[in-house]
């Protein structure tokens, strides 16, 4: 904890606080302050400050609401959230090291335990998932369903619940991570059940562990099911799957290299951001090979062996994600556990400066040279065009725009820091007169540069965005000239379209999938757009980081149509779809605020005064759209975290449009009388409404929360069950003993 306070200490004084570009302040920051002004709402059911607006359980239970360390974050005012969080981040850094260490000292002595731990927080895979903030739970929290299953198959009278209780915690930090943890557990058991310190036991006590972790599993349904039912159908990108040659190499010489200050190979420029990096500091996987060496019919060799082809195949190990994205590496957490252990195991059964240590020392440092020497050759002969064509071919479309590993501060220091490692690992084989101590330092040091090299190269200058103005009401949106932070609207608490979230609202999915449409971000600066989602002003602030600025200038928007508002025509579905397929400039949203696009299953139930739109082969200005939408709008419209209410008078009957996802979770009423909305416009609400006076009610409440509260409650009653039957059975059993 003190080494990462050192690495940070200087990037906090510099900057006014520990702020990173990227998702960190992109997303994690301004996703806690809009937890913390739903939880200062009264109600946790609507966010009006999610681009259109968003099913906020379903959707924040994947990055803060039943986060156990961000509901320490969101304890905080507002102001001091990101001090809170770097705060969070030193405490993440003090349990992540402690429970490791715990569950390596089921193995190993204390020394060596303290020694796995370092090795398993200050790994490169840590510093890979830094700005993603909630990934590191996962890590943290990971060993505990190992303690718990190896605390109660090796002794049976501890533990009772505790195995339940490790899994629920883990459901609740990350439910998408979760579902690698389980995929990792269940090698790690089927492996464990032939090993000798299991096989005694796991007979008479393989039931309770299953039914614990069914049940504590279980008891997160309050999570999984609203989630559950955010996520599915939701437009989602997916990363590419490599296949090659290149990809295998590639991340398998992840157990070796330290990530660069970009969070990308340190050798390997164009292994792309985010690689898979499992590199343990100053050692690598260098002492976990010469266990897998001395031990290769071990569990332990028989873990690493499968995590190691998963590592090496994408297709592997898109398991651990149910293929949801199968380039995604965010289950290495468990590849890096199981190397630490391997590490000291060996340490503790055949000494720390073993002939084979030595000799494996001297190949990896040979093979860090060589890969050096090998990317600077071949991107060196790539830029000067002295390849054959069929290699320079491969070369352009595998490199690219790369530079030069030893052109950029950035790839020299990554460079350094490997070439570091091994010699310090060299130092320690052959310098008897070095401790173990030492050895706990230089992981340290070594720790300590990496996430000083990635922080460094990812910091960003904050700035006090608190005015006070925390609103808890809705009435029309707002727009960013010029931003370069999505989310920029939640640090103001000034709803806008331009929002950035991984976990989008199933009904914009269709929007999405149509071309010119990101995959879970709605964030183009168009007046259409605008018009559509009653932006009323559009504000200009002096951002000049990754990180917003102070408000210098707000104008009112000229397009400005307030929320519900109705149209004279109509246009099936269907034949916006073909319309897309057949052009390459899709004036989407200019094409919306001329008519109105109905689902054919709907077209019905339209009044019969709305004709069939025919389009023309130039759309109308924007200036003229917005008056025919002015014409018939509502006067009122106010939206709280319960949902919205609004009046509109019309002189005939009339489908009113809101820019709201036509969530299911909405009940709507007009004057008192409930009425099911149509999706409209791809993607959004449509509300009937008749001749005169309408009063519009809409209530939303967060489907499937009710059913897997019920489930979770029953799970909880059953687990409690079985804990007091087994202490029973134990009493008895003691008694007749």
């Amino acid at each position: 904890m003190l080494i990462f306070v050192c690495s940070t200490l200087p990037l906090v004084l510099l900057n006014g606080g520990f702020y990173l570009d990227g998702d960190y302040c992109k997303q994690y920051i301004p996703f806690h302050i809009e937890t913390r002004r739903m939880l200062e709402s009264g109600s946790l059911w609507w966010s009006w400050n999610s681009g259109f607006g968003c099913n906020f359980i379903g959707s924040y239970s994947y990055y803060t609401l039943f986060n156990p360390f961000s509901l320490l974050i969101i304890l905080a005012p507002i102001p001091l959230i990101p001090h809170t969080m770097y705060i969070v981040q030193i405490l993440k850094f003090a349990i992540g090291a402690y429970i490791a260490f715990h569950y390596l000292r089921m193995f190993v002595n204390n020394r060596l335990a303290t020694l796995g731990s370092l090795l398993y927080i200050y790994a490169s895979y840590i510093t890979s998932i830094f700005w993603f903030y909630n990934f590191m739970d996962a890590t943290i929290l990971y060993p505990l369903i190992l303690i718990s299953i190896e605390r109660y198959i090796k002794e049976g009278k501890k533990d009772y619940g505790h195995i339940a209780l490790a899994f629920f915690i883990n459901a609740i930090s990350h439910y998408y991570l979760f579902v690698g943890t389980i995929i990792g557990t269940l090698i790690y058991g089927l492996v464990r059940i032939f090993s000798e310190d299991w096989k005694n036991n796991i007979r008479s006590r393989f039931f309770y562990v299953i039914l614990s972790a069914v049940l504590g599993t279980t008891m997160a349904a309050f999570v999984f099911l609203p989630a559950g039912y955010a996520i599915t159908g939701g437009a989602r990108g997916s990363q590419p799957i490599g296949t090659g040659v290149t990809t295998i190499i590639t991340r398998l010489t992840s157990l070796f290299f330290p990530i660069d200050g970009r969070g990308c190979n340190a050798v390997i420029p164009w292994a792309g951001s985010f690689p898979p990096s499992c590199c343990l500091p100053i050692v690598s996987a260098t002492i976990a090979i010469a266990y897998v060496i001395k031990n290769p019919r071990s569990w332990l060799s028989c873990i690493l062996a499968i995590f190691t082809l998963c590592l090496a195949t994408p297709y592997c190990a898109g398991i651990f994600n149910l293929y949801t994205e199968p380039a995604y590496s965010r289950w290495l957490y468990q590849m890096i556990m199981m190397l630490a252990l391997a590490t000291v195991l060996y340490i503790q059964e055949y000494g720390s400066r073993t002939k084979l240590l030595k000799q494996l020392a001297w190949v990896v440092t040979i093979i860090i040279i060589a890969t050096i020497a090998a990317t600077t050759l071949i991107m060196f002969l790539y830029k000067n065009e002295y390849l054959p064509d069929q290699l320079q071919l491969w070369c352009e479309r595998i490199i690219k725009d790369y530079p030069y590993p030893f052109t950029t501060s950035v790839g020299l220091s990554a460079i350094s820091l490997a070439l570091l490692n091994q010699a310090l690992l060299l130092l320690y084989l052959y310098n008897k007169s070095i401790k173990m101590r030492y050895l706990l330092l230089f992981i340290g040091i070594s720790g300590g540069l990496q996430y000083t090299a990635y922080l460094y190269n990812h910091q960003t200058r904050g700035y006090d965005f608190y005015n006070g103005n925390i609103s808890h009401t809705f009435t029309h949106r707002y727009a960013f000239d010029d931003y370069k932070v999505e989310n920029t609207g939640q640090y103001y608490s000034k709803p806008s379209p331009n929002h950035y979230h991984s976990i989008l609202d199933k009904n914009l999915a269709p929007l999405h999938q149509l071309k010119q449409m990101g995959f879970s971000s709605i964030n183009y600066k168009t007046d259409a757009l605008y018009a559509l989602s009653s932006v009323k002003t559009v504000i200009t602030d002096d951002n000049t980081s990754n990180y917003p600025g102070e408000i210098i200038g707000e104008q009112p928007f000229p397009y400005y149509i307030p929320m519900g508002f109705t149209y004279d025509s109509y246009l099936p579905q269907s034949e916006v779809i073909k319309w897309s397929q057949t052009v390459d400039t899709i004036p989407l949203y200019h094409l919306m605020l001329a008519t109105i696009i109905i689902p054919d299953s709907n077209i019905t139930q339209l009044p019969s005064s709305m004709t069939q739109y025919s389009i023309p082969d130039t759309l109308p200005h924007i200036s003229t759209l917005t008056e025919q939408r002015r014409k018939a709008c509502c006067s009122s419209f106010v939206g709280t975290s319960d949902g919205f209410t609004a009046q509109i008078e019309l002189e005939q009957p009339e489908i009113v449009f809101f820019s709201i996802p036509c969530n299911e979770g909405f009940t709507v009423k007009v004057n008192g009388v409930e009425q099911q909305p149509i999706k409209v416009n791809i993607a959004f609400m449509g509300i009937l409404c008749n001749e005169g006076i309408n009063h519009i009610t809409a209530q939303y409440r967060t489907p499937l929360l009710h059913e897997g509260v019920i489930i979770s409650i029953l799970a909880l009653l059953l687990m409690c069950c079985a804990v007091y039957i087994n202490n029973r059975l134990q009493s008895k059993t003691r008694y007749e003993t």
